[in-house]
């Protein structure tokens, strides 16, 4: 887990509730630009993201970059509940929201489902590409088909003309 956190307190509380869950906790970051960078370095099994980080760039759209670059799941965790911020964390499709502070089977339980959701998400992807390419391919055996089908036709009409010649020729 990458814990997205510009409050070093809070960091380290998150991170030492997040070992004594039994993660790994990857690597603790400040700022939404850095996030970015390490996520697509580490490629963590989920990030947890404040919202409200000191640079420029907040965490709902460093959460948005993450998210469309390596398809990593996203927790939000945010000290406030402002209407507006969340309908932009909606927007980011993130698979959690938490609330500082927060309790430690809140935590286990948002993570669980983010990480499970990204899982199976990432196999629906990839049963639709298979679904497509084996329908891609049985588009492919139809055609093989009609072609062979249409040559053999040909082919018939040659052998039945070459007959006729052979059986009327001395």
């Amino acid at each position: 887990i990458m814990i997205v956190e510009d409050n070093a307190t809070v960091s380290i509380d998150c991170r030492d509730c997040l070992m004594g869950l039994g993660y790994e906790v990857t690597s603790i970051v400040a700022s939404g630009e850095e996030s970015i960078k390490i996520a697509g370095e580490e490629k963590p099994d989920a990030v947890l993201m404040d919202i409200h980080l000191r640079d420029e760039m907040d965490g709902i759209e460093a959460a948005k970059q993450i998210n469309t670059r390596y398809e990593i799941p996203v927790v939000f965790l945010s000290a406030y509940s402002v209407r507006e911020l969340l309908e932009r964390a909606k927007e980011v499709d993130s698979l959690g929201d938490l609330v500082k502070p927060f309790e430690e089977r809140e935590l286990y339980a948002s993570l669980e489902m983010a990480i499970y959701k990204a899982k199976a998400e990432k196999e629906h992807r990839q049963m639709e590409a298979r679904l497509r390419q084996a329908r891609k391919m049985e588009g492919l055996q139809v055609m093989a088909g009609s072609i062979a089908h249409n040559f053999n036709n040909m082919l018939n009409v040659a052998l039945g003309y070459t007959e006729f010649v052979l059986d009327t020729l001395p």
